[in-house]
Protein backbone atom coordinates (compact mmCIF):
# COMPACT_ATOMS: atom_id res chain seq x y z
CA UNK A 1 0.00 0.00 0.00
CA UNK A 2 1.21 3.46 -1.04
CA UNK A 3 1.34 6.27 1.62
CA UNK A 4 -1.45 7.96 -0.41
CA UNK A 5 -3.63 5.18 -0.39
CA UNK A 6 -2.94 5.03 3.55
CA UNK A 7 -3.21 8.84 3.93
CA UNK A 8 -6.83 8.67 2.02
CA UNK A 9 -7.83 5.35 3.60
CA UNK A 10 -7.24 6.96 7.24
CA UNK A 11 -8.73 10.98 6.27
CA UNK A 12 -11.73 8.59 5.53
CA UNK A 13 -12.01 7.62 8.63
CA UNK A 14 -12.52 10.60 10.44
CA UNK A 15 -15.69 12.88 10.35
CA UNK A 16 -14.42 16.42 11.54
CA UNK A 17 -11.89 19.16 10.47
CA UNK A 18 -10.14 19.07 13.56
CA UNK A 19 -9.18 15.40 13.89
CA UNK A 20 -8.49 15.68 10.43
CA UNK A 21 -5.62 18.65 10.87
CA UNK A 22 -4.58 16.42 13.97
CA UNK A 23 -3.83 13.39 11.69
CA UNK A 24 -2.40 16.02 8.98
CA UNK A 25 0.06 17.46 12.04
CA UNK A 26 0.85 13.92 13.09
CA UNK A 27 1.40 12.23 9.36
CA UNK A 28 3.94 15.03 8.88
CA UNK A 29 5.85 14.39 11.59
CA UNK A 30 5.93 10.11 11.38
CA UNK A 31 7.31 10.78 8.07
CA UNK A 32 9.73 12.85 9.07
CA UNK A 33 10.72 10.49 11.69
CA UNK A 34 11.55 8.17 8.57
CA UNK A 35 10.07 4.93 10.55
CA UNK A 36 11.11 1.85 8.70
CA UNK A 37 8.01 1.34 6.90
CA UNK A 38 4.54 3.18 6.21
CA UNK A 39 2.06 0.63 7.54
CA UNK A 40 4.31 0.93 11.01
CA UNK A 41 3.83 4.81 10.71
CA UNK A 42 -0.50 4.25 9.30
CA UNK A 43 -0.43 2.02 12.84
CA UNK A 44 1.13 4.24 15.38
CA UNK A 45 -0.62 7.41 13.57
CA UNK A 46 -4.17 5.01 14.33
CA UNK A 47 -3.11 4.27 17.76
CA UNK A 48 -2.51 8.04 18.52
CA UNK A 49 -5.95 8.97 16.79
CA UNK A 50 -7.85 6.07 19.19
CA UNK A 51 -6.07 7.80 21.52
CA UNK A 52 -8.13 10.78 21.93
CA UNK A 53 -11.18 9.37 22.87
CA UNK A 54 -15.11 10.33 22.34
CA UNK A 55 -14.85 11.78 26.23
CA UNK A 56 -12.11 14.17 25.25
CA UNK A 57 -13.81 16.03 22.97
CA UNK A 58 -17.02 15.88 24.71
CA UNK A 59 -14.92 17.58 27.90
CA UNK A 60 -13.59 20.08 25.58
CA UNK A 61 -17.34 21.35 24.20
CA UNK A 62 -18.48 21.27 27.44
CA UNK A 63 -15.80 23.35 28.94
CA UNK A 64 -15.72 25.79 26.34
CA UNK A 65 -19.70 26.65 26.10
CA UNK A 66 -19.02 27.26 30.20
CA UNK A 67 -16.12 29.75 29.03
CA UNK A 68 -17.76 31.20 25.84
CA UNK A 69 -15.04 30.11 23.29
CA UNK A 70 -14.97 27.86 20.66
CA UNK A 71 -13.01 24.16 20.70
CA UNK A 72 -10.92 25.95 18.29
CA UNK A 73 -9.43 28.57 20.37
CA UNK A 74 -8.20 25.44 22.54
CA UNK A 75 -5.62 24.62 20.34
CA UNK A 76 -4.30 28.05 19.83
CA UNK A 77 -1.25 29.53 20.97
CA UNK A 78 -3.26 32.49 22.81
CA UNK A 79 -2.57 33.43 26.47
CA UNK A 80 -5.56 35.11 26.90
CA UNK A 81 -6.95 34.42 30.42
CA UNK A 82 -10.41 32.73 29.18
CA UNK A 83 -8.93 30.48 26.67
CA UNK A 84 -5.71 29.70 28.87
CA UNK A 85 -7.96 28.79 31.79
CA UNK A 86 -10.52 26.66 29.77
CA UNK A 87 -7.39 24.89 28.34
CA UNK A 88 -6.36 23.92 32.04
CA UNK A 89 -9.71 23.33 33.39
CA UNK A 90 -9.61 20.18 30.34
CA UNK A 91 -6.10 19.26 31.46
CA UNK A 92 -7.26 19.13 35.61
CA UNK A 93 -10.50 17.29 34.78
CA UNK A 94 -8.65 14.77 32.18
CA UNK A 95 -5.72 14.28 34.40
CA UNK A 96 -8.11 12.83 37.15
CA UNK A 97 -10.75 11.31 35.67
CA UNK A 98 -8.63 9.61 32.57
CA UNK A 99 -5.48 8.99 34.70
CA UNK A 100 -4.26 6.25 31.55
CA UNK A 101 -3.71 9.70 29.82
CA UNK A 102 -0.59 11.22 30.52
CA UNK A 103 0.45 15.04 30.55
CA UNK A 104 3.14 13.79 27.41
CA UNK A 105 -0.37 12.98 25.58
CA UNK A 106 -2.17 15.79 26.57
CA UNK A 107 0.85 18.22 25.92
CA UNK A 108 1.26 16.66 22.67
CA UNK A 109 -2.23 17.06 21.44
CA UNK A 110 -2.64 20.37 22.59
CA UNK A 111 1.29 21.27 21.10
CA UNK A 112 2.38 22.63 24.47
CA UNK A 113 5.37 21.52 26.71
CA UNK A 114 4.48 19.13 29.25
CA UNK A 115 5.23 21.65 31.82
CA UNK A 116 2.86 23.59 30.87
CA UNK A 117 0.19 21.31 31.51
CA UNK A 118 1.59 20.55 34.61
CA UNK A 119 1.61 23.87 35.50
CA UNK A 120 -2.13 24.21 34.07
CA UNK A 121 -3.39 21.25 36.54
CA UNK A 122 -1.28 22.56 39.72
CA UNK A 123 -3.50 25.99 39.18
CA UNK A 124 -6.64 24.35 38.63
CA UNK A 125 -5.73 22.50 41.46
CA UNK A 126 -5.67 25.78 43.68
CA UNK A 127 -8.48 27.16 41.97
CA UNK A 128 -10.90 24.29 42.62
CA UNK A 129 -9.94 23.94 46.19
CA UNK A 130 -9.82 27.57 47.26
CA UNK A 131 -13.23 29.04 44.70
CA UNK A 132 -16.66 28.12 45.40
CA UNK A 133 -17.76 29.48 42.24
CA UNK A 134 -14.74 27.37 40.35
CA UNK A 135 -16.59 24.30 42.10
CA UNK A 136 -19.70 24.84 40.98
CA UNK A 137 -18.90 25.08 37.26
CA UNK A 138 -17.10 22.11 37.87
CA UNK A 139 -20.21 20.56 39.41
CA UNK A 140 -21.76 22.00 36.12
CA UNK A 141 -19.34 20.80 33.84
CA UNK A 142 -19.36 17.46 35.47
CA UNK A 143 -23.46 17.22 35.29
CA UNK A 144 -23.64 17.66 31.58
CA UNK A 145 -20.55 14.82 30.97
CA UNK A 146 -23.06 12.81 32.91
CA UNK A 147 -26.31 13.46 31.15
CA UNK A 148 -24.47 12.51 28.06
CA UNK A 149 -23.44 9.02 29.61
CA UNK A 150 -20.02 10.06 30.94
CA UNK A 151 -20.27 8.55 34.47
CA UNK A 152 -16.70 9.14 35.35
CA UNK A 153 -17.05 12.36 35.55
CA UNK A 154 -20.00 12.74 38.05
CA UNK A 155 -18.21 9.78 40.12
CA UNK A 156 -15.04 12.34 40.19
CA UNK A 157 -17.31 15.20 41.54
CA UNK A 158 -19.01 13.32 44.23
CA UNK A 159 -15.96 12.08 45.56
CA UNK A 160 -13.71 15.23 44.88
CA UNK A 161 -16.44 17.31 46.54
CA UNK A 162 -16.28 14.45 49.64
CA UNK A 163 -12.49 15.30 50.14
CA UNK A 164 -12.69 18.77 49.75
CA UNK A 165 -15.14 19.12 52.59
CA UNK A 166 -13.22 16.22 54.72
CA UNK A 167 -9.89 18.37 54.06
CA UNK A 168 -8.14 15.33 52.65
CA UNK A 169 -7.44 16.03 49.41
CA UNK A 170 -4.23 15.62 47.64
CA UNK A 171 -3.41 16.46 44.28
CA UNK A 172 -1.79 14.20 41.34
CA UNK A 173 0.76 16.49 41.54
CA UNK A 174 1.98 16.38 45.10
CA UNK A 175 1.75 12.72 45.26
CA UNK A 176 4.26 12.55 42.16
CA UNK A 177 6.42 14.48 43.83
CA UNK A 178 6.35 12.65 47.09
CA UNK A 179 7.06 9.36 44.84
CA UNK A 180 9.73 10.71 43.27
CA UNK A 181 11.28 12.28 46.90
CA UNK A 182 11.02 8.45 48.27
CA UNK A 183 12.78 6.94 45.34
CA UNK A 184 15.39 9.82 45.97
CA UNK A 185 15.62 8.67 49.80
CA UNK A 186 15.96 5.09 48.94
CA UNK A 187 19.06 5.49 46.18
CA UNK A 188 20.93 7.47 48.83
CA UNK A 189 20.67 4.67 51.40
CA UNK A 190 21.23 2.42 49.25
CA UNK A 191 24.34 4.71 48.36
CA UNK A 192 25.40 5.33 51.78
CA UNK A 193 25.22 1.31 52.44
CA UNK A 194 27.53 0.68 49.87
CA UNK A 195 30.01 3.64 50.87
CA UNK A 196 30.17 1.67 54.40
Amino acid sequence: MKATQIFEEICTMLETPEKIGHFHTLWQTMIQKKYLSYSVVREKIIEEITDVNPYWYCLEEVVCRHYGITQEMLMLKSNKKEISEARQCVYWILKYTQPKITLSKISRYYKKHHASVLYGVRKMDALFVVYRDMREMLKDICSELHEQNFLVASEFYTNFSKQIDNGTFTSITKTNSARRKSRKSRKTTKGQKAKK
